[in-house]
């Protein structure tokens, strides 16, 4: 029998919500800004920039939108601010059909940047998501992303 092991944690001052797949973990706490995890097999404490000499895949997906508009429409170009310390993997998906991946370059290393995707023209739909990944177990921050659409007046979607 299979088994997925999830960790959802929520930061109170926000209300932000992470949540850790395939996660090997019983519990999870932080004390003095330091993570700890406990499982069967003990308690440790989670620091380093790899998982036991692995690199840790990271990513987040935004919830599916159509902007409020209701008509086909194209995206033109994405602008993200965050830090980054390496290129990342951005998937843009049209209507949960078609997706393209794009690399957002890093402009230097764990600086506070903002950054631009100028996307293709070969993705069209009412409805789009963001997956956002890390490359090579690389940490980020993203705190901003802004989408400049081209509405499609002619075609409404049902």
């Amino acid at each position: 029998m299979a088994v997925c092991n999830i960790c959802v944690a929520i930061e109170l001052s926000n209300l932000a919500v992470s949540q850790y797949v395939d996660w090997n973990m019983q519990g999870l706490t932080f004390c003095n800004g330091v993570g700890y995890g406990g499982n069967t097999e003990g308690f440790f404490m989670l620091d380093g920039d790899d998982d036991a000499g692995v690199e840790i895949e990271a990513h987040f997906k935004l919830p599916k939108t159509d902007f409020g508009i209701t008509n086909q429409k194209r995206v033109r170009r994405l602008y993200f601010g965050g830090e980054l310390y390496d290129d990342m993997i951005v998937t843009l998906t049209a209507d949960e059909e078609d997706s393209v991946d794009y690399t957002l370059r890093n402009a230097g290393t764990g600086t506070q940047q903002g950054r631009e995707i100028k996307a293709n023209r070969s993705l069209k739909g009412r409805y789009f998501d963001v997956k956002v990944a890390n490359t090579n177990g690389s940490d980020f921050g993203i705190d901003a992303i802004d989408v400049n659409l081209s509405v499609l007046s002619h075609i409404r979607s049902n």
